[in-house]
């Protein structure tokens, strides 16, 4: 993905708006220290952030995670089609 790709999508699909405070971009310090794309991080630490290759996410019990972008969009096609 190319940030540039990104950014005109979120800005058509108003992520940024939605998402409000809790939007993060290239400027945040949660996305670089990921070196991801963008993200949504709530005031208890709990986020899930979009790199070129993972969604990295947090729980509410603190435990960092990560699944692939293939297996998400996976994930994504078997509960659409079911």
């Amino acid at each position: 993905m190319k940030n540039i790709n990104i950014d005109v999508r979120i800005k058509r699909n108003q992520l940024d708006k939605f998402a409000g405070i809790h939007y993060r971009d290239n400027d945040s310090d949660l996305i670089k220290k990921l070196k991801a794309l963008v993200g949504i991080e709530r005031q208890d630490g709990v986020y899930t952030v979009i790199s070129e290759n993972f969604i990295y996410y947090s729980t509410i019990l603190n435990k960092e995670k990560k699944i692939s972008l293939s297996d998400f969009l996976e994930i994504l096609k078997y509960n659409a089609l079911s």
